[in-house]
């Protein structure tokens, strides 16, 4: 397989697995009508901001898009013009409690963690959780802080919430196509199975989540607790009607 660090052309085998993945993002752009020329300016701006939160400098960013200095500049003030509030709005509220979540930390080490958000951002998000009761405060010599006993998921029903869970879903999407397919990575695992099930039924899945498998992960985590030999792991489970039906009672709820 390719280094995507070097210069070398990609594998033919590397690209259609770029091509395959993009059938997401053009499904989508279809179903809402954008045009080839907007999807571009999409795919730059996440190209971008993908490469940002990398920590890469503006020129190196340039170099590895294949593109200009003053096209790169651009695009750094679309993705703060349109998306940088919404993701510090919410983003980084749900960072720092998966961060904290993983083990107890220092302030310090949350701002070397979270270095692609201005430090500022980083304080008045931790601040804030504090506040609302999610994330405590460990007394000692240096202050650390972990997240509040049941205060583990981060759920809220307004849009820019969804939104954030769909950008730390298909991070770990992405995450998991790199380690089976590039990395050959033996622990990273993918199934996609069809089902049919009742309408009585669907509700068992959220509470198969709730009730089996939040408390397993739970239980997982705290086993590995500060431990060196600890591997961190994206998780994703979804699941959604194939036909796109949907009941009153849910769109009444949305």
């Amino acid at each position: 397989m390719s280094d995507k660090n070097n210069t070398t052309e990609p594998q033919q085998e590397d690209v259609q697995v770029v091509y395959t993945a993009l059938a997401v993002a053009v499904g989508l752009a279809e179903h809402l009508r954008l045009g080839v020329k907007e999807v571009k300016r999409l795919a730059e701006l996440s190209y971008f901001h993908h490469a940002r939160r990398r920590g890469l400098k503006l020129r190196e960013i340039a170099e590895l898009m294949g593109v200009s200095a003053p096209k790169v500049g651009l695009l750094s003030k679309q993705f703060k013009a349109h998306f940088a509030a919404a993701e510090v709005a919410h983003g980084l509220h749900r960072r720092v409690l998966t961060l904290l979540w993983a083990r107890t930390q220092t302030r310090q080490w949350l701002l070397r963690a979270l270095e692609d958000f201005a430090p500022d951002d980083v304080h008045a998000a931790l601040d804030a959780l504090i506040a609302q009761g999610k994330v405590v405060e460990v007394p000692g010599r240096t202050p650390r802080y972990q997240v509040a006993e049941g205060k583990h998921r981060m759920v809220n029903d307004a849009w820019l919430a969804r939104l954030d869970g769909l950008q730390d879903m298909m991070s770990a999407v992405g995450l998991t196509i790199q380690r089976r397919i590039f990395d050959r990575d033996a622990r990273a695992f993918a199934r996609s199975v069809r089902v049919d099930v009742l309408p009585e039924d669907i509700e068992r899945l959220q509470k198969f989540y709730k009730e089996d498998l939040f408390p397993l992960l739970s239980e997982l985590n705290e086993r590995a607790g500060l431990s060196e030999d600890a591997v961190t792991m994206r998780v994703s489970v979804m699941w959604a009607p194939q036909d796109g039906a949907k009941d009153a009672d849910a769109a009444e709820e949305e």
